[in-house]
């Protein structure tokens, strides 16, 4: 199985976002798209969809999500993974709203807005149109896949109570990390660690987290974007949480973010449930050290 996943697309005319064939090209069996596949509040002052009324974020979502579907590249990738029933999203800050939008510490007035993304949202993505909900999992012959919803159960991390995900998709995610297959993907929009917003600042939901991948009776790793980097953080290089340490975690982010900006997606190639080749590309060109690094140590964390 091929799997291809990255995040960040950001529309500009100058760029025509060539990535796409090169992914194209290479006829992924599952295409991830985790999380920033609009920039709803680039071009104009972070926050106006926060502070503009409800028909301008309407036509601003709406003209976002034009732009980008319109790109003939994309379009195309798009089209067919859709026929081949393997196209998976989630959403981040800047498709669910706007800069690190927490949706559970917002107006009843601001949550209307994403009342609105989220149905636009729907329309993208069949899946998750299918199970009325950003967070699923889904199933092939030997993995597991769970998606997570990272904007919609939580609040601003500065609060004494904080939340992160909810009690509802926390319940939904135990339940489903039950069950016997060898292999768990587990696919956020955020990173569990790196970067400046991330799970590990919800200390509590961070733990939990943890203790929950690490009773699962399969192996889990982590897919996560966001922070404009292809990387890979081990489960001993990991923040442990109370000496419990995270899952494997892979990074990949940046995939169409300007003329100058490295593009950047990552392919994984499971052979068996202990072997999986990961390859990190950046501007068409694989990463190779970095890609054999990778590959290494995920095989070791897959056979212990």
């Amino acid at each position: 199985m091929k799997i291809i996943f990255t995040s960040c697309a950001r529309y500009t005319k100058r760029h025509t976002q060539n990535e796409w064939n090169k992914i194209q090209h290479e006829n992924p069996d599952l295409l991830l798209l985790l999380g920033d596949n609009i920039y709803m509040d680039w071009g104009i002052h972070l926050y106006q969809p926060l502070i503009r009324g409800l028909n301008y974020f309407k036509r601003r979502m709406d003209k976002k999500y034009h732009l980008q579907w319109a790109n003939i590249s994309f379009k195309k990738l798009i089209d067919t993974m859709i026929q081949k029933n393997g196209l998976h999203g989630i959403w981040d800050d800047h498709d669910c709203g706007w800069n690190n939008i927490k949706v559970e510490s917002l107006s009843e007035k601001n949550k209307e807005k994403v009342a609105y993304s989220r149905q636009q949202f729907f329309n993208k993505f069949p899946f998750s149109k299918n199970n009325n909900s950003i967070y699923y999992a889904h199933d092939t012959k030997s993995i597991r896949f769970i998606f997570l919803d990272n904007r919609s159960f939580s609040t601003k991390n500065k609060l004494e109570n904080k939340v992160y995900l909810g009690k509802e998709q926390f319940d939904f995610l135990e339940q489903k990390l039950n069950h016997n297959k060898p292999i768990t993907i587990i696919c956020g929009g955020l990173t569990l660690s790196s970067g400046s917003e991330k799970f590990l600042n919800y200390e509590k939901a961070y733990h939990k987290f943890c203790q929950l991948t690490n009773n699962s009776p399969s192996k889990v790793i982590y897919l996560s974007g966001d922070i404009h980097k292809n990387t890979f953080v081990t489960s001993n290089e990991g923040v442990a949480s109370a000496n419990i340490k995270p899952p494997f975690e892979i990074i990949s982010s940046g995939v169409a973010r300007g003329k100058n900006r490295k593009h950047r997606w990552t392919m994984l190639n499971v052979s068996n449930e202990n072997h999986i080749e990961v390859s990190f590309f950046n501007k068409g060109n694989k990463e190779i050290t970095k890609s054999n690094d990778c590959t290494e140590k995920l095989d070791t964390y897959l056979s212990q």
